[in-house]
């Protein structure tokens, strides 16, 4: 009568081929690299029962998590890494201003219903996304993307001048502090019933003097 292999009796170490072997852990005689078996995400040694693969995927993650978020990383590659398997290399790549547009509109179209808002907030708070980008953004129903558009440096001033009317006094605080939010614009926050936005807008040095002399800001 034949006798199966439990997972904790195999060998279990990386093969040139990437793979698991497969063979018995006290018999195999299987040439195995150097270098091919990585540490367990708890950072000690390999087991016989531990998964190699499983810590190799870690360090890899890892690896490319690092990757993700440096600014020297070429666009190209930043690029590739937006498809990457590890949301939070995507998050990462979100965040990254050298990421290129077109890859930041690809993260909105393939979004991780687990990482959702923290890849739309990190995309909303690029100065590399697109108006196109920021203006669909600017329609989240979540408050913390719409004032990460808000406070984006790079948010056009069309798209300011709708979230003027934000429901949300937060997101028309920081639009009333955007140095592109437009003149007329800010007048109208200049008498927002909160205010909190209105000394915010008084104080923005694109606020008309009207504005300013209403709140009684302007001397003599």
């Amino acid at each position: 009568m034949s006798m199966s292999v439990t997972a904790s009796q195999v060998c279990g170490k990386l093969t040139v081929a990437g793979g698991r072997c497969r063979n018995p852990a006290r018999s195999c005689t299987a040439n195995h690299p150097a270098g091919m078996t990585a540490d367990p995400p708890s950072g000690g040694k390999v087991n016989a029962g531990d998964d190699p693969f499983a810590g190799a995927a870690v360090v890899a993650n890892a690896a490319a998590r690092s990757e993700a978020g440096d600014l020297e990383t070429d666009p190209d590659r930043l690029a590739e890494l937006a498809c990457h398997a590890d949301a939070a290399v995507r998050v990462r790549v979100a965040g990254n201003p050298e990421t290129p547009t077109e890859a930041l509109d690809g993260l909105l179209d393939r979004l991780d219903p687990t990482r959702v808002h923290d890849i739309t907030t990190a995309v909303a708070k690029n100065p590399a996304a697109g108006a196109g980008t920021l203006s669909r953004l600017a329609g989240s129903v979540v408050m913390v993307t719409r004032r990460a558009v808000a406070g984006n440096p790079a948010c056009p001033s069309v798209v300011l001048e709708g979230l003027a009317s934000d429901e949300k006094w937060p997101v028309r605080f920081d639009t009333a502090n955007h140095p592109l939010t437009p003149p007329g614009v800010l007048l109208l926050l200049t008498a927002d019933p909160d205010s909190t936005v209105r000394s915010a807008a008084t104080r923005n040095p694109s606020t008309p003097k009207a504005g300013k002399s209403a709140a009684g800001l302007l001397a003599g």
